[in-house]
Order: C-alpha cells, then structure tokens, then sequence
C-alpha cells in the first residue's frame, strides 16, 4: 500500500496518463526491494515467532519454508527490484528525449530525477554494496 503514494504526484497534477508506464514500473520496483528486507526480517525473527501463539504458524517459523529458501527468495526480490529501477530509468530518459524535453518546468524535475537518481545509487552501493537494506 506504500507504493502508491508512487501515484500521489501525477495524480495531483493530472499527469497520470503520461506517466502511467514508468510509474508502474516504479511501483513493482519498490514493492520488490522492499519486500527483500521483509522476508529478512521473518528470517531474523524465526525463533521468536516459533514461540508466538500465532506468529509460530508463519511459513519459516513454522519450517514450510526453509531458511535458504528464505535468503534465495530475498535475493531475488532485491535484485529484480533493481533491474525494475533501472528499467524505470530507461522508460524516463527515452521518454524525456521523445516527448518531455519539450515541457517546460517537467523538462527540469525529470533532469533532476534522473540526475539525484545516478547520486543515489553512487552513494548507495560503496556504504552497503549488493546487501538489501
């Protein structure tokens, strides 16, 4: 439900059929990184949840899933959410030299998107490198 404040923008703006694709692709990309650190989470809390009343019946705790399956399963959660935000960066540079260079104001925030975009990702990976998180 968090992602769709992905949505809020264009929404408010009315630009939502224009931005429909690549905010799309953007939901899914978060939703998939995010979800990563939540499978991690059930894996830290394993042993609490087995002696939960309810939370003993999750699927790790209650050894449905095993902990690899856990650690795979976050893997490539986080590794398809990346590969989506890069996909998203595609669509808006492609998007931005076809169609929104041309807009005035727009032109600027998907210049500055794409821009604090590459900072992002430069000061992300050398702090925590392929780790979700």
């Amino acid at each position: 439900m968090k992602n769709l404040l992905l949505f809020l923008p264009a929404l408010l703006n009315r630009s939502l059929g224009h931005a429909w694709g690549p905010l799309l692709a953007a939901f899914f990309a978060f939703s998939f990184v995010a979800s990563g650190p939540y499978v991690l989470n059930d894996l830290f809390d394993i042993e609490a949840d087995r002696l939960h009343p309810t939370k003993r019946r999750r699927p790790f705790a209650s050894v449905v899933l095993s902990i690899l399956a856990g650690l795979v399963t976050a893997l490539i959660l986080v590794v398809t959410g990346f590969a989506f935000s890069l996909l998203v960066y595609a669509v808006v540079s492609v998007t931005y030299s076809g169609f929104l260079k041309n807009k005035p104001v727009l032109d600027v925030v998907v210049l500055a998107f794409m821009y604090t975009w590459r900072v992002y990702v430069g000061g992300w990976f050398p702090k925590h490198g392929f780790r979700p998180g």
